[in-house]
């Protein structure tokens, strides 16, 4: 079936792809670049290897839109080849290795300083309210994106793709497309997104609140309990329950910090946690909220519980409140056999 449309659109691609994601991931995912490259490594004149290179190929060539991962912000280890993998010469002998940085970098560690400086910064302060518009907001679609020049392809807008594909084979091949060459994202704001304001101090009332103080001495301090960050705890009287952006949660003994429990429900993040008189709940980015049985760490059940990600559970009494991206809040009464919704939107 032909994808000939008469809609105008400027980009037949996205910012962010798992192809550009993994451009920059090359040296700390490699397994995952084979896997997308067929068991080979791109040719090393295409692979990431200077910031300049890319930063000025972004800037002149229209059909690139990369944008910065996470990555640029947090860890600096994607900039080396650690793994001292061989990606092969360019086309004028220069072998890829470490990533070239900018003049005003003196190391991995600073480049990673100054652009979390810089993304913190007054200019990106008073700007990101722009792209916002642009990636989540008003100028998504319609008239006001085609003036902003952010057009991509129709398909690949969540409601136009629900609204005119029936077929399922067609379907089925525009879903592989979508997963190799982007989409647009869920679209949050339908007004400008207000800009950021400057925040002003009252000095008279921070000197009288510093007359005040709250004395806390640090007992201990539990190190490496996950991969990634911890995005919540929960606590009982006698145990700590954690979940974790590396989509498990563990139960420890307050008293002696052993862990009593391991379980990984979810291959994407848990966002929240709490008890539940010998049970768990975990909620988690994959839109299910799940109810896990401490004595014999069995799956009681899952709840099908949103729309887009789980952000926040809290259980009181015989009722579970659960928060979502959706922008809903759902109650579930609980029962004999599990928890029941009694939604409220």
């Amino acid at each position: 079936m032909s994808m000939v449309t008469d809609k105008p659109f400027l980009y037949g691609t996205h910012y962010s792809t798992p192809a550009y994601v993994l451009f920059y991931l090359v040296r700390t995912a490699p397994e995952l670049m084979l896997k997308l490259q067929n068991g080979r490594f791109d040719k090393a004149d295409r692979l990431f290897d200077s910031i300049s290179d890319t930063w000025f190929n972004v800037f002149t060539n229209p059909s690139d839109v990369k944008e910065l991962i996470p990555e640029f912000y947090q860890t600096h280890e994607f900039l080396t080849n650690k793994y001292c993998i061989d990606f092969g010469s360019k086309q004028n002998g220069e072998i890829v290795n470490d990533v070239k940085l900018p003049p005003w970098a003196t190391s991995p560690e600073d480049f990673i300083n100054i652009n979390l400086k810089a993304l913190e910064g007054d200019y990106v302060s008073s700007n990101i309210h722009k792209w916002i518009d642009l990636i989540f907001g008003y100028k998504q679609t319609g008239e006001e994106a085609l003036a902003a020049d952010n057009l991509f392809y129709y398909l690949t807008y969540q409601r136009n793709f629900e609204e005119n594909i029936y077929d399922s084979n067609y379907r089925q091949a525009l879903e592989t497309q979508r997963r190799e060459f982007g989409q647009t994202p869920k679209q949050i704001f339908f007004e400008p997104h207000p800009e950021k304001k400057d925040f002003q101090v009252d000095l008279q009332k921070v000197e009288v609140f510093n007359n005040f103080s709250l004395k806390l001495t640090l007992e201990s301090t539990i190190e490496k309990l996950h991969r990634k960050p911890i995005s919540c705890i929960g606590l009982s009287s006698d145990s700590i329950l954690t979940c974790s952006h590396d989509g498990s949660s563990k139960m420890l003994l307050i008293k002696d910090k052993s862990i009593q429990r391991c379980i990984t429900p979810s291959q994407l993040a848990l966002s929240s946690c709490c008890f539940d008189i010998g049970n768990i709940l975990l909620g988690s980015w994959d839109n299910n909220i799940y109810y896990y049985s401490i004595q014999t760490a069995k799956c009681l059940d899952i709840l099908r519980a949103h729309n887009d990600a789980v952000t926040s559970i809290i259980q009181y009494q015989e009722l579970l409140f659960s928060a979502s991206w959706d922008s809903t809040i759902k109650i579930w009464q609980k029962r004999n056999s599990g928890y029941f919704s009694v939604s409220v939107e």
